[in-house]
């Protein structure tokens, strides 16, 4: 049977709970126009699905069990710019991630953002954070956190109507 639509592609982790596991290796290089939650844990899935133009994707949740994503490739950078209709990214568990992409500032659509325990980002992007963010999370991030709060060097990063949790 022929693949005709997919809505949301479960981690890797998802798949071995439900017994599936994909051995490392990322979906399928075929494009999924509709896609609209994705969640990885796994850096092929995360290379593979960034530079994709997903108009369609709405929730991206990464983590990295592995430890291995330490910052953003190129191609993968590129891929932000075009998720222009994700509303929540959660990163989690991202312990040797060293900055989030730069160009976060330019995601018209993003509401949520949620960082939680990784500890090397020190810092929100240049650009900031997009007007459109209504919450930011942060948690087990304290380097980030003391540079998120009211004085500190990144707060007027973060949209002034944003509600914050730190």
């Amino acid at each position: 049977p022929m693949l005709k639509e997919l809505a949301a592609l479960p981690s890797s982790s998802q798949k071995r709970q439900e017994g599936n596991d994909d051995h490392g290796e990322g979906p399928p290089s075929s494009s999924f126009p509709r896609l609209q939650n994705f969640s990885t844990d796994n850096r092929c899935s995360l290379m593979w699905i960034l530079p994709q133009k997903l108009g369609s994707l709405v929730l991206l949740e990464i983590t990295d069990p592995r430890h291995d994503l330490i910052r953003f490739t190129e191609a993968e950078e590129e891929g932000w710019k075009h998720l222009t209709s994700v509303s929540a990214v959660t990163i989690w568990d991202c312990l040797e991630l060293e900055s989030l992409p730069s160009s976060m500032h330019i995601l018209p659509s993003l509401h949520e953002l949620d960082l939680r325990d990784c500890p090397k980002i020190n810092r929100l992007p240049d650009g900031g954070l997009p007007a459109s963010l209504r919450r930011l999370c942060i948690i087990g991030c304290p380097e980030l956190i003391e540079s998120c709060q009211e004085g500190g060097p990144d707060h007027h990063k973060i949209p002034s109507n944003a509600n914050i949790s730190l």
